[in-house]
């Protein structure tokens, strides 16, 4: 059974495949973005099968930060399977999906401020 994470707020989740090389610099950013909005939250990096050391390079930023969750899968299930695990291991009462390579952490900000009237780019948990 999932352990509840009443204090996160933000859950931000993101799909990796073979892409150690940007992820430093993706969760870099994107927590200096959500340390600025002063909310609890988590970033959680689905390993979809990465062939290429991505899971290394998860697994120390995971143990460097606390708030890094790394899932990893066996093989690559492509990212909306990846996606879909991040939701579900998720504590937050908002999600917001990402894509590393893409990812624009200021769009983080805004989606995390639209909470108030429903978050685009990301999904609202009622109930949490």
């Amino acid at each position: 059974m999932k352990e509840e994470k009443e204090d996160v707020v933000y859950s931000i989740v993101a799909p990796v495949y073979n892409e150690k090389d940007v992820l430093p610099e993706f969760c870099a950013r994107v927590t200096a973005v959500m340390k600025a909005m002063g909310k609890p939250y988590e970033i959680i990096l689905v390993n979809d099968g990465s062939k290429d050391g991505s899971l290394e390079v998860l697994k120390d930023l995971s143990k460097k930060d606390g708030r890094i969750k790394a899932i990893s899968f066996s093989r690559n299930f492509g990212h909306q399977i990846a996606l879909t695990a991040g939701m579900d291991c998720s504590g937050g009462r908002a999600v917001i999906l990402g894509f590393r390579s893409a990812a624009s952490p200021g769009a983080c900000a805004k989606n995390g401020r639209a909470m108030g009237g429903g978050v685009r780019g990301g999904f609202y948990r009622q109930g949490r």
